[in-house]
């Protein structure tokens, strides 16, 4: 093996590494997500263009081997596991391709860690598929990438120069790897101790108290506040749901008049409700958000796997008005961003370490729920549209994870619900679903109801 730089897995990374080997499914670290260009377009071509992107990503390079009892990764040369191309007549049998191929794990170590298919649709139109380890890419990376593909497609197609390369992964890792051994790290870690305390916080399960219920049945302690997160069978699917164009209107309109710029806070705020509202009527509630840490031009620019995962804890008293509540959660939401550099791997373990005389232990947490919000629509310009889609890779290690995304430019917002198939029922979703649209609505036409009365709505 040719002298490569060793570096230590990134702690995005470690955790996505954990969730792989502790899972009877490795492909649950794939990403599997389509775009579909509503026009025929040259498959030969566009093939040649995904080849050139992938030259032009670092993250392409990403090896991962194993010394001693450590995995560590190297940049290496930029490839990927294949590029192929597939014409399909049938719709079902096109996403029972994308099924099988999501499902697929990629080798682990010294291997290309992603694989691209050009499809073309049944009704003639033109897309690129891809399957891609978590631990190169997020989601952020991934919709960068597609628009580099298109745009040197478009290059190739006029015969011109090639779009400006991307920035690269590699300097980036090593400023957030240097991060971790700083003051600024050990400063985080002291603010989310206080963030997660000092007090034990409360399990709240999606599925209601009858989960807390049951573990303290089990473990036979009345008193207990922790729960059992882990399961063995970590088989996946998606339920997709939507909100309507109108809707979303509506809760626009509401944010603009009050000069609020994150939606993603009303959709947090209504999640917060439903887990109350099953729990008990909880005053303490724990759900986890994701967040993307692309701040600088050379994150935004650059692949690599950067997203976060943050424990939000929100105590709210039933008499709370919508409009306070959701003011105190932007409020704590903002706190929590600006120290979201923190390391995912210790966040995961520090409450067990806070609250180890509590029964807090690897394997228990106080959620099972995580939220994405990431509505931003997905444009590749040159006057094309196209429609994006998210494929299941047949495994999650929580029970549930909500992404809201953009709707393929309709105005509305499309909720992917990855769940656990052995664990929560569609109906429970769906439940949640028309729960949070209510509570919203109710939100934005009364911003002086109480929490208390919301959670009465049927």
């Amino acid at each position: 093996m040719p002298e490569h730089t060793l570096y230590e897995l990134s702690p995005s990374q470690q955790l996505s590494f954990l969730n792989r080997h502790w899972t009877l499914h490795k492909a649950i670290v794939n990403i599997a997500t389509s775009i579909t260009v509503h026009e025929r377009l040259d498959p030969m071509l566009l093939a040649a263009a995904v080849r050139l992107a992938v030259l032009r990503w670092d993250s392409f390079g990403i090896r991962l081997v194993k010394e001693g009892k450590e995995y560590r990764q190297y940049f290496g040369e930029r490839d990927c596991l294949y590029v192929e191309q597939r014409e399909f007549t049938d719709a079902d049998e096109m996403q029972r391709f994308f099924a099988r191929r999501a499902s697929r794990r990629i080798p682990l170590l010294e291997s290309p860690q992603a694989g691209f298919v050009v499809f073309t649709t049944p009704d003639g139109s033109t897309g690129l598929f891809s399957v891609i380890c978590h631990l190169i890419m997020d989601s952020w990376a991934i919709s960068m990438f597609y628009r580099d593909v298109i745009d040197i497609y478009w290059a190739l197609a006029q015969n011109d120069v090639l779009p400006k390369p991307p920035s690269d992964y590699e300097p980036v890792l090593v400023k957030e790897l240097e991060y971790n051994r700083s003051a600024r790290s050990d400063a985080d870690r002291q603010f989310w101790e206080k963030a997660i305390g000092p007090s034990q916080p409360l399990f709240t399960s999606l599925k209601g108290s009858g989960v807390l219920e049951s573990y303290r049945r089990f473990i036979r302690d009345p008193d207990a506040r922790q729960c059992w997160t882990q399961h063995l069978l970590t088989k996946a699917d998606h339920v997709v749901l939507k909100v309507s164009p109108e809707d979303v209107a509506l809760f626009q309109a509401f944010l603009a008049a009050r000069q609020i710029s994150s939606m993603q806070a009303l959709f947090a705020l209504a999640l917060r409700l439903y887990l109350a509202k099953v729990n008990g009527r909880a005053e303490d509630v724990t759900f986890s958000v994701n967040v993307a840490r692309r701040a600088t031009l050379a994150e935004k620019n650059s692949g690599g796997c950067r997203v976060q995962n943050l424990t939000l804890r929100l105590s709210m008293a039933e008499d709370l008005t919508f409009i306070e509540a959701l003011e105190l959660l932007l409020e704590r939401q903002n706190q929590l961003f600006r120290h979201a550099d923190y390391s995912s791997m210790e966040l995961q373990f520090l409450p067990h370490r806070l609250f180890a005389d509590q029964g807090s232990r690897p394997g228990t947490g106080y959620s099972d729920t995580l939220l994405t919000f990431q509505p931003v629509p997905m444009a590749v310009g040159h006057g094309l549209t196209c429609t994006t889609d998210w494929h299941c890779n047949g495994a999650f290690s929580l029970l549930s994870y909500l992404t809201i995304m953009d709707d393929d430019c309709s105005g509305g917002l499309r909720c992917y619900w990855e769940r656990q198939v052995h664990h929560l029922p569609v109906a429970v979703i769906k439940d949640c679903h028309e729960y949070m649209l209510k509570v919203l609505r109710a939100g934005v036409a009364d911003p002086s109801i109480t929490l208390g009365e919301l959670m009465s709505l049927g």
